[in-house]
């Protein structure tokens, strides 16, 4: 399953990436995501 997420957040992944590290989108984010509720907060994980 892929999971939008806004550019903004996007961004902040893509340049924990460039610079060595992985970056996940974890928490409530997922949840909602997947119980196609809204989502109003990310939490990011490396």
């Amino acid at each position: 399953m892929k999971i939008q997420i806004p550019d903004y957040i996007q961004v902040l992944i893509d340049l924990l990436n460039q610079n060595h590290y992985s970056a996940y989108v974890v928490g409530g984010a997922i949840r909602n995501a997947l119980l196609g509720l809204p989502i109003h907060d990310y939490d990011l994980t490396t």
